[in-house]
């Protein structure tokens, strides 16, 4: 009986390979071999001992990344069984951070500096030459440092009609130095920082309407820095301070990022969350504290982005998956609060997130509500994040 089963196996589709496959170096197989581990890695992973599961899972969670990272297509559906299977052994590490990456040898990308200028008549006073020199020369300096700068100019109707041949791109740092001006409204879908510098005699405030006024233009995601015109003296460190410690980030298929952390997009949802908060309880308060860490950084870059322009905030897929899940953590971190300290900190933070952006969001419907320039769409298109 046991040759007959033996046979049975051996005359299955997936046995040979499997037997096959299990045995490669996952760090060391080529593409064709590693999606081939990918096809059968449900198999694989039945076969493995138990104790060289979790071992297993992380190499080629690993491999998956850093060919992700280098552009190389893979399988969808196949590589979600991957990132499951992986937060369940290691939930602690379902979100990424930048130095998770660097750990985990991901082919980073170097993040671009793109500098708005303000081409309107507001513009046209003894300052702005010095302005110009000042931003040339930071420029100058972030470009042989190795960071790409590009230029993007705004005004009013008659400064837009400039150089119209340029087409709509971003202006080379040499082109603005230059003089080559374009100004366009178009939406930047390469942008992936967003700094907006108020010159020495603007108002206070002047940031956040910015904020407001360049919504449309990029992604919501995207990191936007206002330094207002108080800290205008301070501005080549605040920009070094900030591509300190996020000029570098990955590109992932099916992951998305949010401020500097890096999570499997199907992660957003309550229930793939849950589920990895749970197995990351499991393994005890060391786990869970890393996890918490992460998910409080989530949300306090959330709330920082908020604070600039709250309307831009919850407009945005990521950030409105994102608040979807503060219910949902908020109760099961409240069914640990006796038997956890990371729970605790969680559930306190997260409340005082849903408390502040139901303010916030109040204060917005009444605003559009009673703003002549807004019909009456406007509030129905602003939709509760949560």
């Amino acid at each position: 009986m046991l040759a007959a089963a033996v046979r049975q196996a051996a005359d299955e589709q997936s046995f040979v390979p499997v037997l096959l496959l299990s045995e490669l170096d996952v760090t060391k197989c080529s593409q064709a071999e590693f999606v081939q581990i990918l096809t059968y890695f449900d198999e694989i992973i039945a076969s493995c001992p138990s104790d060289q599961k979790s071992t297993h899972i992380e190499q080629v969670y690993h491999r998956m990344l850093q060919l992700l990272s280098q552009k190389v297509a893979l399988p969808s559906d196949k590589s979600t069984r991957v990132i499951n299977q992986f937060n369940v052994y290691h939930p602690e590490m379902a979100i990424l951070t930048l130095d998770d990456l660097k750990k985990f040898n991901i082919q980073m990308e170097k993040r671009a500096v793109i500098i708005h200028v303000d081409l309107s008549a507001s513009m046209d006073v003894a300052g702005f030459n010095p302005l110009v020199k000042t931003i040339i020369d930071l420029g100058t300096k972030l470009q042989n440092r190795g960071t790409q700068v590009h230029v993007y100019l705004f005004g009013d109707r008659k400064q837009e009609a400039i150089h119209v041949n340029f087409g709509g791109r971003l202006l080379t740092l040499n082109e603005f130095a230059n003089g080559n001006y374009r100004p366009d409204g178009a939406f930047q879908d390469q942008f992936r920082t967003v700094f907006f510098v108020a010159p020495p005699w603007s108002p206070l405030g002047v940031e956040e309407k910015h904020a407001k006024a360049i919504a449309s233009s990029v992604h919501a995601n995207v990191p936007y820095i206002g330094i207002a015109s108080e800290k205008y003296p301070q501005l080549a460190t605040i920009v070094e301070e900030f591509l300190n410690e996020q000029q570098f980030f990955a590109r992932l298929l099916g992951y998305t990022t949010i401020g500097g952390y890096t999570i499997p997009s199907n992660l957003l949802a309550s229930t793939r969350m849950l589920e990895t908060f749970n197995c990351c309880y499991e393994q005890g308060e060391k786990q869970m504290q890393v996890l918490i860490k992460k998910i409080l950084g989530l949300f306090r870059y959330l709330e920082e982005t908020a604070k600039l322009n709250f309307e831009r905030c919850i407009r945005g897929d990521e950030f409105r998956n994102l608040m979807s899940l503060v219910t949902p953590l908020i109760k099961i971190s409240q069914s640990h609060l006796e038997t956890n300290s990371a729970c605790q900190q969680l559930y306190g933070y997260l409340t005082k997130i849903l408390d502040n952006f139901g303010q916030e969001y109040q204060k917005l419907i009444k605003n559009v509500a009673y703003d002549p320039k807004l019909d009456n769409n406007a509030t129905k298109q602003i939709r509760s994040p949560w």
